[in-house]
């Protein structure tokens, strides 16, 4: 089970809970003989954990709660994604299911009301069991795009386990250099500071979103996510790099230098840039 899960007491612990307790468990445990795990048992603050990723890869059926829009739920979803094996969607009715994953049915429920309960678990059988007979097959078109699974899986492990991860979000900074490393998340959300370097790096993700920088810098590099959504920064620098994914949307850019990048999936809707040079 791939959940929001939240510190202990607070709304979305009370809400995962309800949801295992009243949905989950009598649908999966009982009726179909399934041990349902949750990743809280494997969690450490500010990474992914290789226990998370191998039942992420290795289990029979993973179903992911979709309430909350938790991040950590996303990424993990993603790793699922790209297996090709048995993944159900569930979100709380009045939650708007993300752009890139509309396409993909979602049980929607309503933990206040009964009727809905009944609803939600009557379609969660169903859709256990079309897994079981194969016919969950509406997630394929994602893997596609990522290549070949045999190295992804060995790269998703290595990043887990020996991927560098920092969190430095909300905080302020002068200058912040990465060279000749690998890592798994270096969040930089909602940060300010006047250089942000990475050089040599392979990264999965990278998160600038609503940081105000100077200088954003990024050279020789291989990255999986870049997201500088909403972010205000004067000088983005990408230098003979790959990105996979980039979302730059609504983000604010003044000089915008481009020199031998790669971008798989750019998404600037919504950004101002006031000058773009491409060398």
């Amino acid at each position: 089970m791939i959940s929001p899960i939240g510190e202990e007491g607070s709304e979305e612990r009370r809400h995962a809970d309800r949801v295992m307790d009243e949905i989950i468990k009598p649908s999966v445990g009982n009726e179909y003989g399934y041990d349902v795990i949750r990743a809280e048992k494997y969690q450490v603050i500010g990474q992914i954990t290789s226990q998370i990723v191998d039942l992420i890869v290795k289990a029979d059926l993973v179903i992911t709660d979709l309430s909350f829009h938790n991040p950590n739920v996303f990424y993990e979803l993603a790793l699922r994604h790209i297996t090709r094996k048995p993944l159900i969607h569930l979100i709380r009715k009045g939650e708007e299911i993300p752009f890139d994953i509309k396409d993909i049915r979602a049980i929607k429920f309503n933990l206040e009301n009964e009727k809905s309960i009944k609803q939600a678990k009557s379609e969660l059988r169903e859709q256990i069991k079309n897994a079981e007979e194969g016919k969950l097959g509406n997630i394929q078109y994602i893997s596609i795009l990522l290549g070949d699974l045999g190295i992804i899986f060995h790269a998703l492990k290595y990043f887990a386990s020996k991927g560098l991860s920092e969190d430095n979000s909300r905080r302020k900074f002068r200058k912040k250099a990465y060279k000749d490393k690998i890592i798994t998340n270096l969040d930089f959300s909602e940060s300010e500071g006047d250089e942000l370097e990475l050089e040599n790096v392979n990264a999965n993700r990278v998160d600038a979103s609503n940081a105000e920088l100077g200088t954003l810098h990024f050279k020789n590099s291989i990255v999986n996510l870049l997201d500088i959504s909403k972010c205000k920064v004067k000088r983005l620098i990408l230098e003979d790099s790959k990105i996979n994914i980039m979302d730059a949307t609504k983000s604010n850019i003044n000089i915008f230098i481009r020199r031998g990048i790669e971008i798989a999936y750019p998404d600037f809707s919504g950004a101002n840039i006031s000058e773009e040079v491409e060398e």
